[in-house]
């Protein structure tokens, strides 16, 4: 008789109420797994968002030394272009002064 009150309308008979419950359970246990999966997920994305910023930040000084090097290597271009200039200047002061020995 509890059986019958528990039945809803439209269910014929009780293999077929038993059905639909192994079928609910069976919903409810997809809904778990997706509802983990959701979860698993969410958490890679975490972990993948720290890799991110940690690259960036590995980016970041990658670049500030990139700049500190270029300015660098300018500035040492810069004083062999004016050490070539002076000697330049030098050898042409030498060969007013003291005449072309080669000539």
């Amino acid at each position: 008789m509890k059986i019958a009150q528990l039945m809803s309308p439209g269910v014929l008979s009780r293999s077929e109420m038993y059905q639909r419950i192994r079928q609910q359970g069976v919903l409810m246990s997809n809904q778990q797994d997706i509802a983990q999966r959701i979860i698993d997920l969410q958490s890679d994305a975490d972990i993948e968002k720290q890799k991110i910023e940690q690259c960036q930040s590995v980016i970041m000084g990658c670049e500030k030394r990139h700049r500190n090097i270029a300015r660098y290597l300018q500035c040492v271009q810069r004083n062999q272009l004016q050490r070539a200039d002076t000697n330049t200047e030098n050898d042409i002061e030498e060969r007013v002064s003291y005449g072309d020995k080669n000539g």
